[in-house]
């Protein structure tokens, strides 16, 4: 997905580059624990993750909650 990311993913990232956004410095597809985070900010500990319509399925949708439960406790 870095070489190719969603619409909504480029829209966010040229917000939040070059600390545009509240002058916080992200990180772009940064690994965290077994997960890749979308947009990752270490000064506040922040993660934005931009979740398209793959994750509409209920499978999906099950995973994500793992994910996110997990990257709530770290």
């Amino acid at each position: 997905m870095r070489k190719k990311p969603t619409l909504t993913e480029d829209i966010l990232r040229n917000i939040l580059r070059n600390r545009r956004f509240l002058n916080m410095k992200w990180r772009r597809q940064f690994p965290i624990h077994t997960y890749i985070a979308d947009f990752y900010c270490h000064e506040y500990k922040t993660i934005i993750e931009v979740d398209g319509s793959i994750h509409e399925t209920k499978e999906q949708k099950i995973l994500d909650q793992k994910r996110n439960l997990t990257l709530l406790q770290l």
